[in-house]
This record gives structure tokens, C-alpha cells and sequence, in this order.
């Protein structure tokens, strides 16, 4: 049995949230883990544009994160096998808008630690989620 710290695993995947349509694909498959979906599905599914799609597709195939196969020509697309990978899929595709929101903005301050101008930023978009996260508990 492979036990992985659900922590440790989304640092595998958290390079590649920096991109909405990134981000969409991830949850996309961390939802349906055993799928396999063609490229015209996922842009019907996420009604988001063919090149757009395709550019992070081809990122996130070349990543691991995503694995290729193809039946009478047709390039499906699926998780990678690797339980690491996986499991930071299907955990953060499990988290709702908001946690999604703030471990994307952790990976924002990451960058800012290289430029301090913009850690306040950070700091004051988490004051202003604090309600938010008090409230959504009730």
C-alpha cells in the first residue's frame, strides 16, 4: 500500500494552477479520474477555446500529469497512472472555488517572495477572504 501526504502531492501539480484553462483540465479529470476524453470533448465540456485547450492539454501531457492513447484516430486524453499525480488531481479538483482560490494565491506569494512589492497584495486578499471562510462554515 502506498500511503502519500496529500500535501506533498499537490506541490507535484501547483506549477501548472497558474493558468485558468489549466486549472479547468485539472479539476476536469481530478472529477472524472478514470475517463478518457477526446480534445472536442473537453472543449464542449469547458466551453472554453480549441487553442487555449489544446496549448494546456499539450503542457500538462508533457508534464505527466495527463496521458495520451488514441482509438480510430481520435487522441483521448486521461490521468497519468502515477498515484502521486492522482491523488493531487483528485484532491484538488475536491476542494470548492475558494480553497482552490487560496492555494492559488499561496503559489502567488511564492513568486512575490522574489518581488516583496507584491506580498502585500497577498496578504490583504487573505484578510479579505477571512470572512468569507468564517461564514461558509456556518
Amino acid at each position: 500500500m502506498v500511503i502519500i501526504n496529500p500535501e506533498q502531492s499537490l506541490q507535484s501539480i501547483e506549477q501548472y494552477l497558474e493558468d485558468s484553462c489549466n486549472v479547468d483540465i485539472i479539476c476536469l479529470f481530478g472529477r472524472y479520474p478514470f475517463a478518457h476524453f477526446s480534445l472536442l470533448a473537453i472543449v464542449h465540456i469547458l466551453s472554453a477555446g480549441k487553442s487555449a485547450i489544446e496549448n494546456s492539454l499539450k503542457q500538462l501531457v508533457s508534464s505527466g500529469i495527463l496521458i495520451t492513447s488514441e482509438r480510430n484516430d481520435v487522441v483521448f486524453y486521461s490521468l497519468a497512472e502515477k498515484p502521486s499525480i492522482r491523488q493531487a488531481v483528485i484532491k484538488f479538483a475536491s476542494y470548492n472555488w475558494l480553497q482552490r482560490r487560496l492555494i492559488l494565491n499561496r503559489n502567488s506569494e511564492k513568486l512575490a517572495e522574489s518581488d516583496p512589492g507584491d506580498a502585500e497584495g497577498f496578504t490583504a486578499t487573505l484578510v479579505c477572504l477571512r470572512p468569507i471562510i468564517n461564514n461558509s462554515t456556518i
